[in-house]
């Protein structure tokens, strides 16, 4: 599936715009990339894209779409949303996305937003097109069946909503992803593949009409202290259950203000060296740099120390003995080898002088026999004597050929560069590296300002910021466990229930509504749990996979595991769990992304990711494997949405033959208010192609 054309019309800034996509030379040109500074309408894209598609079921996964831990209106967002500048007489404003299918027909989706003369959102239309002509919609009774029949197409032809936030997502959103427990991110993902959101209510919904029909069932008639007992324990636990839901999402609300509020002190503490040349990041990042590079050099004065330095202190004739007895114990190895391939080949060879009937002599059996063993005795004397190079015995039985190979190598080595050179240089190294990183000190201590007041009223601030997402963290776990008790409760003592509804269902119509209804609850409840053990393993693969190829300590991590539960394994080439594994904030993004690459994978879906501002959170290397791993190991076409700071120089190297299509979008103003002009095979310093 590949995204060939968008066109906007009055969204935000966008008065008329339109993306023609290249189609793709090859498999391999995947990649589109889309140019804008920040606040030039990258973001609004992503929007459009999203709402054309999902409409008001896609606004709560936008990060302009909620207000603290609620969504906000579709009509206030719309009202936002809608060009400044409008003609009057329209009113109007659309998004529309077309796609190359997979089997070469053309499909598109175009969504209209009307408004009133106020400015208003009055209402929207969604219009399904495949080569040109209107899907064909079933008669259906209301605009309410028509407009679930769309939902549906959607879902099934393009991207289900749950899967949404894994295709369509700015950096916003991984880091987001990030800042979850790993265990709640796997889950997520699970459940978003299988609808589970929307299973779930489906569940609620036939719990509630079932207790509805129970009590229509029980009207007038003697009562049930069983049932009513029953159904007072399942009210009280269905009741704390939303509670503990409530409570979690007022903590995630709070914990997310507490973390920007956190992060906008951290840049007010970074930014007090004011406009100093060298910048507190980056005389940070240098330092990082520094101190990275010291401790590699004191593991390698150390492994110097206890390795080649104290073997090259051994004198030269120790060295060459050493060397000349590996070398000696190789040829025997090799002489063995070359022995035991003839004794091997015998058989073959007596074999093809049968067939080829040579042995077939006017002899005895007698003389026969002694021609055969005088030719075995001549074939193993091939073999003798034994070469002078060879050694007489085998002592270092336990190298391997690879292993003696490297010992000789290694060995050599010393004895041709004996003294301590090496170490030497490993010292020099050390010093100098000693002193640069003593200025950069100096120097973060000069610009920080860090032994100013403001500087410790500010650090003050940022430990006690720290403290409190640390305590809002604790409650929303503890608030997550007591939750988990609670449903299982309510679990137990709805099956109860059910049980003893369909004891009953012969009672009265009503009742066997009930039990009809509680049995299908509990069959879907059944068979969503079922279903995560179904994906798991293949989410793990695909998530070992992307995060050993994006991460810096891929080479350590052989495996992530996952259990039924979505509980969380690291596991080292040795088969040992790093319980201990805490993930770096880099690295955090990367499990994060390494997981949406999973879903896709999993959810064998070619939809386009579309990706704002990629880069924005992510380390240097970090980002290089992110845009290698995404260009070339996925399938999908990626559009990428970045801002002038990111896909640049050497990032176009490691895409650069993957591109299909470039676009910039700059703004002019016009009587106060922005207007993108897209212009397309142009990007940042690059003339138009």
């Amino acid at each position: 599936m590949w995204i060939n054309r968008i066109e906007l019309t009055n969204w935000r800034a966008y008065e008329h715009a339109v993306f023609n996509i290249p189609r793709p030379q090859n498999a391999k040109t995947n990649v589109v990339l889309i140019g804008a500074k920040n606040g030039v309408g990258k973001t609004s894209l992503l929007e459009a894209v999203t709402l054309c598609l999902f409409g008001k079921d896609g606004l709560g996964f936008l990060g302009r779409g909620r207000s603290g831990n609620a969504k906000l209106p579709y009509g206030d967002f719309l009202r936002g949303a809608f060009y400044g500048l409008a003609d009057q007489s329209s009113l109007k404003a659309s998004a529309a996305v077309t796609f190359t299918m997979e089997g070469g027909s053309e499909m598109s989706v175009e969504r209209t937003w009307h408004f009133k003369a106020n400015r208003d959102f009055r209402e929207d239309e969604l219009h399904i097109r495949k080569d040109g002509s209107p899907i064909e919609v079933p008669a259906l009774a209301d605009l309410v069946d028509r407009a679930a029949f769309l939902r549906g197409y959607v879902a099934e032809n393009f991207l289900p909503p749950s899967l949404s936030p894994f295709f369509l997502f700015d950096a916003a959103r991984v880091q987001q992803m990030a800042r979850s427990d790993m265990k709640e991110q796997v889950r997520g993902g699970i459940e978003a593949i299988l609808g589970v959101p929307v299973i779930n209510e489906v569940i609620r919904d036939l719990h509630d009409y079932a207790g509805q029909r129970y009590k229509q069932a029980r009207t007038g008639r003697a009562t049930d202290s069983k049932m009513d007992e029953l159904q007072q324990d399942i009210d009280k636990y269905a009741s704390e259950s939303k509670r503990l839901s409530d409570e979690i999402i007022a903590v995630e609300a709070r914990l997310k203000r507490a973390e920007e509020e956190d992060e906008t002190l951290m840049q007010r503490y970074e930014s007090m060296g004011g406009d100093n040349a060298a910048g507190v990041l980056e005389l940070r990042e240098k330092q990082g740099r520094l101190e990275q590079n010291q401790n590699e050099l004191s593991e390698a004065l150390t492994k110097s120390l206890i390795g080649d330095f104290a073997m090259s202190l051994t004198s030269r004739d120790m060295l060459g003995a050493a060397v000349s007895r590996l070398r000696a114990e190789k040829s025997r190895m090799d002489w063995e080898r070359d022995k035991k391939k003839g004794a091997d080949s015998y058989d073959k060879f007596i074999g093809n002088l049968e067939q080829s009937k040579a042995l077939e002599l006017p002899l005895s059996n007698d003389q026969l026999s002694v021609l055969r063993d005088n030719i075995k005795a001549a074939w193993d004397n091939v073999w003798y004597p034994m070469p002078d190079e060879c050694a007489k015995e085998i002592l270092s039985t336990a190298l391997s050929e690879e292993e003696r190979a490297d010992a000789i190598a290694r060995l050599e080595s010393l004895s041709n560069n004996f003294g301590t050179a090496g170490l030497k240089d490993i010292l020099d190294k050390i010093e100098s590296n000693k002193s640069e990183l003593s200025v950069i000190k100096q120097q973060i201590d000069d610009v920080h300002g860090a032994r100013t007041e403001d500087a410790r009223q500010l650090k003050d601030q940022l430990r006690n910021k720290r403290d409190e997402i640390a305590g809002l963290e604790r409650k929303k776990g503890d608030y997550a466990r007591e939750k988990v008790s609670v449903d299982a409760e309510l679990a137990r003592v709805r099956q109860e229930w059910g049980r003893e509804v369909k004891q009953r269902e012969g009672q009265a119509p009503m009742m066997r509504l009930a039990a009809r209804a509680e049995s299908a609850a509990s069959a879907m409840d059944d068979i969503v749990k079922k279903s995560y053990s179904r994906h798991v393993s293949n989410i793990a693969q695909g998530m070992t996979d992307a995060f050993v190829a994006m991460a810096h300590k891929g080479d350590s991590i052989s495996e992530i595991h996952i259990e039924n539960d979505c509980e969380i394994k690291v596991m080292t080439p040795e088969g040992r769990n790093l319980r201990e594994f805490v993930p770096s904030h880099g690295e955090s993004e990367i499990f994060s992304l390494a997981l949406i690459a999973a879903i896709a994978r999993v959810a064998e879906n070619q939809f386009p990711f579309i990706v704002d501002t990629p880069l924005a959170n992510l380390d240097k290397l970090h980002q290089r494997e992110f845009l290698r791993y995404f260009s070339s190991d996925m399938d999908n076409q990626i559009i990428l949405l970045s801002t002038d700071a990111e896909i640049r120089d050497e990032h176009m190297g490691i895409i650069r033959r993957r591109v299909a299509g470039k676009f910039l979008v700059e703004q002019e103003m016009r009587d106060g208010v922005g207007r993108n002009i897209v212009r397309p095979g142009q990007y940042f310093g690059e003339q138009e192609e």
